[in-house]
């Protein structure tokens, strides 16, 4: 596994057991889950139990027992214990309204020819390099080039990660919300069809998210960003945001270089978007790549 994933699954009722348990009674997590949910990267954050949910490794009924059982020898309230048993009843009642809708559709004949004419029309080809950017990591907005190569290595992304990235898409991108569904279906090693489909379709009839005030609410330090994006592991945040702000002899100092080792934004400030593509040889290789490289810098040195 990549040593930057926030956390194994292991696909057993033992570890899911075991997790539970770590969770909520060792770790004392729990309590504080309101206010650690946000933040990424990181194992006790959240209970980490979605994969084993899915697989059937973990019944939710389990979990629910030990949510009672920690709120019962509490001597005040626990806001953190409310918020986290609404997730677990959200999950089932989204699973519950999927197989009533799914049911309705095998007696009703009429929605047939709605699901035959309702096809993901051919992407065009600027839609095709966009794509192509979210997906690899390289649209030059940091935070959502992390979160896809955080996805892309380990399948995983915490939830709040998983709507800005998807409000980008549709609402920046302005790309099929499905497309971006089938992505994550293919990709999320905790995937639930039912919870996935409904979160798209949340945040394509949403207002877009910002990517900068997400940015800075989600990782205020840059910390998860630069360990996903090594290519800026010099540049501290709030700078991390609007690199191309910054003055060049100020980048070369944090050994960036925009256009050549970190692609420029692929939207301008007006929304129109741009082809920001490296050029092949001074794309970032990771650390542990010995093959030499031109230097990046060689075109801005005078």
């Amino acid at each position: 596994p990549d040593p930057r994933a926030c956390t194994t699954f292991v696909g057993s009722e033992k570890s899911a057991i075991d997790r539970t348990k770590f969770y909520i009674w060792t770790q004392d997590a729990l309590r504080h889950y309101d206010e650690l949910r946000i933040y990424l990267g990181e194992a006790s954050t959240s209970s980490k139990l979605s994969a084993s949910f899915n697989t059937g490794s973990l019944s939710p009924r389990h979990f629910v027992r030990e949510l009672q059982k920690f709120g019962k020898i509490q001597r005040t309230s626990v806001p953190s214990l409310e918020t986290m048993m609404n997730s677990v009843m959200m999950r089932e009642w989204v699973q519950c309204r999927a197989l009533s809708d799914f049911a309705e559709k095998l007696v009703d004949k009429r929605f047939e020819s709605e699901v035959e004419n309702d096809e993901i029309r051919e992407l065009t080809e600027k839609e095709d390099i966009m794509l192509e950017k979210w997906i690899s990591g390289m649209t030059g907005f940091p935070f959502i080039d992390a979160c896809m190569r955080d996805l892309k290595a380990t399948g995983y992304l915490g939830h709040e990660a998983r709507r800005v990235v998807a409000s980008f898409l549709v609402h920046e991108c302005g790309m099929d919300y499905r497309v971006g569904q089938e992505y994550f279906q293919s990709m999320l090693i905790d995937l639930n069809y039912d919870v996935n489909e409904y979160h798209w379709k949340t945040i394509a009839n949403c207002e877009k998210l910002d990517v900068l005030e997400e940015s800075m609410r989600l990782d205020p330090d840059g910390w998860y960003t630069a360990s996903w994006c090594r290519e800026l592991t010099d540049v501290p945040a709030p700078e991390m945001w609007a690199m191309e702000a910054l003055p060049t002899e100020t980048l070369k100092e944090m050994e960036v270089a925009l256009g050549l080792t970190y692609p420029f934004p692929m939207f301008d400030e007006d929304g129109n978007f741009i082809d920001n593509t490296l050029p092949p040889q001074t794309e970032f290789q990771d650390e542990d790549d010995d093959d030499e490289r031109e230097d990046p810098f060689k075109t801005i040195k005078s």
